[in-house]
């Protein structure tokens, strides 16, 4: 497949054992009223019939990379490095991208050079992608940053960021290797404004075989880690991983996780 030299976006998609719905997730994104991106999906060692699904697709902007098993962060890491895009734009692989997403989050950082980051509201759905409900998501850099250090307020395959924020602040942390993104979104909230378009433009999937719900105490622990260290960047201007205290990452870590496990039994 032949890359293109210089795309506005490159599109980033992590792809593990995903063959039930990467298909939807591939055809949202090249339905895309924006055209002008590359498309990076990394398979992470799959062992079902991902890879079948992604060789279909004969599209000159798709980019297959492929590695050995190692976790959705090193994934993301990959991709980041070989993008050649002036925006990152994530996709997941269970979930659907509505066509106008990419130009409305491009058209947002384009007019606002303050802002590192720009998300979208979504539509919930199910396994079957039946509608549940609809996210209404802090919207104004003010509101999301009061909420930020308390939650998640955004969608991790809805984002659009901007990539010199990634050349200031460094991508995904590999310690971090689940909520990666949470620990990125609190680190890009330091240095830029963060902006989520009110429209629905995304659809993300409840899927209780992905690794958001398998590990949802493990998850919840690595947000505690992820608040921890943004308090001390605040009072310090740093934190244990910036100072390569691995074992004191890991101390706040196991304990944020044996309180987690401690809950309803």
């Amino acid at each position: 497949m032949t890359k293109q030299n210089h795309p506005k976006v490159s599109i980033i998609m992590p792809v593990y054992n995903s063959a039930k719905y990467v298909s939807m997730a591939i055809n949202s994104v090249l339905c895309q009223t924006f055209d002008d991106f590359e498309f990076l999906i990394v398979n992470d060692g799959s062992s079902d019939n991902t890879f079948c699904e992604i060789e279909r697709y004969k599209d000159s902007r798709i980019i297959f990379l492929d590695k050995s098993h190692g976790g959705i962060t090193a994934a993301l890491n990959i991709g980041i490095n070989f993008s050649k895009g002036k925006y990152l734009a994530r996709q997941d692989a269970d979930d659907f991208s509505l066509p106008n997403r990419l130009v409305k989050e491009v058209d947002f950082l384009e007019n606002n050079p303050d802002h590192g980051m720009v998300g979208v509201n979504a539509q919930i759905i199910d396994e079957d992608s039946k509608v549940l409900g609809e996210s209404n998501l802090p919207i104004e850099d003010h509101s999301i940053k009061l909420l930020l250090l308390r939650q998640n307020c955004f969608y991790h395959g809805a984002v659009t960021i901007r990539k010199s924020a990634l050349s200031l602040i460094g991508n995904y942390r590999p310690e971090f290797v689940i909520a990666q993104d949470y620990d990125l979104w609190l680190r890009i909230s330091e240095k830029w404004k963060l902006h989520n378009l009110p429209d629905i433009e995304y659809q993300y999937r409840i899927n209780p075989n992905s690794i958001t719900h398998k590990m949802k105490k493990a998850q919840k622990a690595y947000r505690h880690v992820a608040r921890c260290l943004a308090k001390q960047r605040i009072n310090n201007n740093s934190d244990f991983l910036m100072q390569n205290k691995l074992d004191d990452f890991k101390r706040i870590f196991s304990q944020a996780l044996v309180k987690e496990n401690s809950k309803n039994g």
